[in-house]
């Protein structure tokens, strides 16, 4: 089973419709990103082109929440593009 999460329904809207074509389960959360989550509820965090979006204390406080998300044994996946000449 998957979970997808968004502030915006859009995506969540798209993720349902495409899950439902492909008979695949799937759980929508309409939250931030920052918002808690449930702990120990999930085996795995993925994320794509996301840090970006936020200073390295966001990037600190999102991934304070997926350790409090994932159960034990848990991972976290996230690509990210390398910017070159970023500060950060």
């Amino acid at each position: 089973a998957f979970t997808v999460l968004d502030r915006c329904d859009t995506p969540l809207k798209l993720c349902r419709w495409y899950a439902g074509r492909h008979g695949l389960a799937l759980a929508t959360r309409h939250q931030d990103a920052l918002d808690p989550l449930p702990e120990a509820g999930f085996d795995a965090v993925f994320t794509h082109a996301f840090m970006g979006n936020f200073d390295a204390a966001g990037r600190a406080r999102l991934a304070g929440r997926w350790a409090q998300a994932l159960r034990p044994g848990g991972r976290l996946v996230t690509v990210q593009r390398v910017r070159e000449g970023a500060a950060e």
